[in-house]
């Protein structure tokens, strides 16, 4: 299962295209809004903020802490390849912003976990590091599903700035001796 962000986020600015051009522009609201420059306002989401719990129990070996990596990216790698399929299937772009905020939960929860879980010494600082990327995201992921119109749909997408370090994945997974991807390109999550 690849998690290759920029491919997914290309997609989706693609997607929020192809959407707006389905339905003919019919919305003179929505090419008006469009052409506007995107707000610095705030998000008006109202969402309570984000917060990692600490990390507790007894170290795992590392046996048990392949598996548990494992489970945890299980749930944010339905989110992203269901995400994918909604792109392949050019699904419109309301359905589109539902599956991020599908990815968004996800990544939200594997971050909990991700903090909470007692990993051996090398993988813990590339797990909170893990951690820290996806909540580095959450604003941007938020005002995706926030959009009201395609216009606002496509401009999220378009700031849509992911310049985190997408290896992290693939390198937990080179330490705990999982499977990885291709390449570190596009790691396996």
């Amino acid at each position: 299962m690849i998690d290759n962000r920029r491919t997914v986020l290309a997609a989706l600015a693609t997607a929020a295209v192809i959407s707006a051009s389905a339905v003919g522009c019919s919305a003179a609201a929505d090419v008006a809004d469009a052409a506007r420059p995107a707000s610095a306002a705030p998000s008006a989401s109202g969402a309570a903020p984000f917060t990692l719990p600490p990390r507790t129990g007894a170290t795992l070996t590392r046996a048990e802490a392949a598996r548990r990596y494992q489970q945890i990216a299980a749930r944010r790698n339905r989110a992203a390849n269901a995400l994918l399929a909604g792109i392949r299937d050019h699904r419109p772009w309301t359905e589109l912003r539902a599956l991020v905020a599908n990815r968004l939960a996800a990544e939200d929860e594997e971050s909990r976990q991700l903090a909470a879980t007692p990993w051996p010494a090398d993988v813990a600082p590339l797990a909170d590091a893990l951690a820290r990327a996806n909540m580095s995201l959450r604003p941007a992921w938020l005002k995706i599903i926030e959009a009201k119109t395609v216009g606002q749909f496509g401009r999220a997408m378009e700031a849509f700035d992911d310049d985190t370090d997408s290896d992290i994945p693939y390198r937990i997974r080179v330490l705990l001796g999982l499977p990885t991807g291709d390449s570190p390109e596009q790691p396996a999550a």
